[in-house]
């Protein structure tokens, strides 16, 4: 991974300086924020590549490199953040020659530095050259606490914004069910849906495929999300994404394949389906949003 990181980066002169291996104690006004570091961590599996490293960070604003670790078992990291001289007697630089976008990625890495499948999709877009990507750098909420934000202007902002096609998401601090869901998709959603226009949304619950009121959740006293398909959907693909939809009203729910699929999130696994012949990954709720083709419009 790390080599590949690197090759991508040398490719993109335009915005990429050429990688420099430095000495830790020549650190001090060495490494701008947002640089990338690349060093060898003896607690990971990861063999060195030809460059002579094994693992990658990025260096924040407080001076010290976050980087994912990955575990042993089922889920597939663990976030580390610690000082440069930590990281061993040599590591390796890179960074943007662009101080704008430098920023925006310093942002977006600190604003998610407790979540590992945010940290891995914050790299899989610099490898891509997809840039825009950090322009919107919150992406998964953090519930630091269960108490419900009943604001009236945000329940306004929120009806304001939304458009037909977006992806309605929601939590419920006071189910243990939610709570439960949530940990297990490593995200702070437990459900989502699909938004029809106005209030309704088109959800699978218990009940089934039904058509719902975010009114409804507003009195539950639910956290509630809107998200937006990036890039935008056209006129066309919203009109047909919601017919589909809206064609499935009325089937049930599947129990058994919501228990499958939380074991194997719980395991580090991809939901695999087969239907008709073809084989593709179902995504959760808060595996939507890791695909980085979702980003966040407003949040309740």
């Amino acid at each position: 991974m790390a080599k590949w990181i690197l090759s991508k980066m040398e490719k993109n002169e335009a915005k990429k300086a050429e990688p420099e291996t430095i000495s830790v104690r020549d650190l001090k006004d060495k490494i701008p924020s947002g640089a990338n570091i690349f060093f060898n961590d003896p607690h990971t599996r990861r063999k060195p590549d030809r460059s002579g490293f094994n693992q990658y960070g990025i260096f924040l604003r407080n001076g010290n490199v976050l980087f994912n670790r990955p575990r042993w078992y089922g889920r597939k990291g663990k976030m580390f953040e610690l000082p440069p001289a930590m990281l061993g007697k040599e590591i390796k630089v890179a960074c943007s020659q662009d101080i704008s976008f430098r920023s925006k990625f310093c942002i977006y890495f600190e604003m998610n530095r407790d979540n590992y499948r945010l940290f891995d999709l914050g790299i899989s877009k610099l490898t891509s050259n997809e840039f825009s990507f950090f322009d919107y750098p919150e992406i998964m909420p953090n519930w630091k606490e269960k108490q419900f934000d009943d604001n009236k202007e945000k329940w306004e902002r929120l009806y304001s914004v939304i458009k037909p096609g977006d992806l309605f998401t929601a939590f419920d601090p006071q189910s243990l069910v939610s709570r439960l869901i949530a940990w297990v998709d490593d995200g702070s959603w437990s459900h989502c849906g699909l938004c029809l226009g106005g209030s309704q949304v088109s959800e699978v619950t218990s009940k089934g495929r039904i058509i719902s009121d975010l009114e409804d959740y507003r009195k539950k006293r639910v956290h509630v999300g809107v998200y937006r398909q990036w890039p935008e959907l056209n006129e066309d693909q919203t009109a047909r994404l919601i017919h589909f939809s809206l064609s499935k009203l009325g089937g049930k729910y599947n129990y058994i394949g919501a228990f499958k699929c939380g074991v194997n999130t719980l395991l580090g696994r991809d939901n695999w389906v087969n239907k008709r012949g073809d084989r593709f990954i179902a995504p959760t709720p808060n595996g939507m949003i890791y695909s980085g083709h979702f980003r966040l419009i407003e949040y309740i």
